[in-house]
């Protein structure tokens, strides 16, 4: 214990070491957590919000270039955080094993509740945030697509309007009568076109638009009538 002398006044101060397997969960939980935990909080909140706004500008990339490159340098900048913020936490862990000093403002155990809750509102509203404005992640549930796309698949869906979307591109919407429910379809023709199907082939505008090389039917019934 030290004794801080403070004009008439005394502030006892008690050691109180860092232990390692504090330190790793708290590492594991959040980039930052363990530096927090070290006293370390200018590093904490650095790491913590380059781990969160780092995906934002990776994403903001791939809008606008349409390009994947950038989403794989941002996963790899984002463990590459991770790995430096658990091994970095370990080494201050190390440097305080025997004595440390906490201050008052990592001393408290309610204290990380509040970072972890803080990190975990901030890491909420940065994928709503994606989702909403940038690109969204989807799985295809079904075989409607195949075989340019297959059951499992993931991708990645650009957040666009339907000015947006130009013949042959794939495009993602909500099903009008269950939003809840997201499609994904080719695009074949835009406003102001007409579209025919007649024996399992497709006219736009007149024109017929052959199968593409993997195409397929899936169903091959033949509707009466004027179409199928």
């Amino acid at each position: 214990m030290v004794e801080l002398a403070a004009g008439h006044n005394s502030i006892s101060r008690e050691s109180k070491p860092r232990k390692m397997w504090v330190a790793v969960i708290l590492s594991l939980i959040f980039p930052g957590m363990g530096q927090y935990y070290n006293g370390e909080i200018k590093r904490a909140v650095i790491l913590l919000i380059t781990s969160h706004f780092i995906g934002i500008i990776g994403l903001a990339f791939i809008y606008f270039t349409e390009n994947i490159i950038p989403l794989q340098i941002m996963m790899l900048a984002i463990i590459f955080i991770w790995i430096f913020a658990f091994i970095d936490s370990i080494r201050l862990t190390i440097m305080n094993k025997s004595e440390y000093f906490p201050s008052k403002y990592n001393n408290r155990w309610f204290k990380y509740i509040g970072v972890i809750i803080a990190a975990a509102i901030l890491g909420a509203f940065v994928s709503d945030f994606e989702k909403a404005l940038i690109v969204e992640a989807y799985r295809i549930p079904s075989g409607s697509m195949e075989n340019t796309l297959l059951v499992g698949d993931f991708l990645m869906g650009k957040k666009c309007g339907a000015d947006g979307v130009d013949i042959n591109d794939l495009m993602i919407f909500r099903y009008p009568k269950d939003p809840s429910i997201s499609y994904i379809k080719r695009c074949i023709a835009k406003g102001g076109q007409t579209i025919e199907i007649k024996n399992k082939q497709l006219f736009v505008d007149g024109k017929i638009v052959p199968l593409p090389e993997h195409g397929k039917h899936r169903d091959n019934r033949n509707l009466p009538n004027n179409g199928s």
